[in-house]
């Protein structure tokens, strides 16, 4: 990934031919963002994401990390059964240096992450919940995430996974709680990523977004923006946060919040992702 950052998102997991008759919801074979599987532009899930909250202490080097969805099943009667799982580049990286320890094989890809998920929690309707490490090959595609891939046309990506049950008359809440290392650029640029983009693929809009990010041992004077702010980059063309500071209500000055509501990621370009760039007191890599 460019600039060394590290992505945090919510994804599917790749599935196995032996299960797709008993997956509901067999959309996407993995992506960035929470996302049914089978081809990025096939027919929507029956699964509508109804709300996702991102709750982010964001730190010095680590964030911990909660991220909080709402699923509502669409199949009328009985219950969806869905292959659901979270990506660990780092746990890719490692894996594949294992496989593949001098980095010939065409599917060792360059995934430019600062490390391992630590310490991941699952709950499902806030009960404590296993999920295991699987992996699998996928693609790259142009704006919204990831295809099925090959060895030969690949890049091996690494899934925490569990199946989950979604009924057809209730909510399900899915939450994964965990410790990461924060993207960082020369200079000690740090940030933090979120994707969006393969939520497309859930039924309709995603109803709404709340991202709720605590700063420890920064203030609101330390972020990037690309206009505005005390600080900001002085390489052009970023890294920025974004959106840009008017999405953004700052509570305090460590403490930030933004919300999207019926947003749909296919077709709005401006919401596929955000990002919190941290600039700090690198004299190189700051202006006043």
């Amino acid at each position: 990934m460019p600039n060394s950052r590290h992505l945090i998102c919510l994804a599917v997991a790749l599935a196995f031919n032996a299960r797709l008759s008993a997956d509901d919801s067999a959309m996407n074979e993995g992506a960035y963002g929470p996302e049914p599987r089978g081809e990025t532009a096939g027919t929507e899930s029956i699964i509508r994401m109804e709300s996702e909250q991102i709750t982010v202490k964001f730190g010095r080097k680590t964030s911990e990390v909660t991220a909080r969805f709402v699923f509502r099943s669409y199949k009328p009667k009985e219950s969806a059964r869905q292959l659901v799982g979270f990506p660990d580049y780092g746990a890719a990286i490692k894996e594949g240096e294992r496989r593949d320890p001098k980095g010939e094989a065409p599917w060792h890809g360059d995934l430019n992450v600062s490390g391992e998920l630590h310490g991941m929690r699952t709950f499902v309707d806030g009960k404590e919940v296993e999920s295991k490490l699987d992996y699998g090959f996928v693609e790259m595609t142009e704006d919204q995430g990831w295809k099925p891939g090959k060895p030969d046309n690949g890049t091996l990506m690494a899934w925490h996974t569990m199946w989950v049950e979604f009924p057809p008359d209730r909510d399900v809440v899915v939450e994964r709680r965990y410790t990461v290392d924060n993207g960082e650029t020369v200079g000690g640029i740090m940030m933090f990523d979120y994707i969006t983009a393969t939520g497309a693929s859930w039924k309709g809009t995603i109803g709404k977004m709340d991202v709720d990010i605590t700063l420890d041992g920064w203030t609101a004077d330390d972020i990037a923006w690309e206009t505005g702010g005390k600080k900001k980059q002085i390489t052009e063309g970023g890294p920025y946060t974004s959106p840009g500071k008017k999405d953004w209500k700052i509570v305090s000055p460590t403490h930030l919040q933004f919300t999207w509501k019926d947003f749909e990621p296919r077709t709005d370009k401006g919401r596929r992702s955000f990002q919190l760039v941290m600039i700090g007191t690198n004299p190189e890599a700051i202006s006043h």
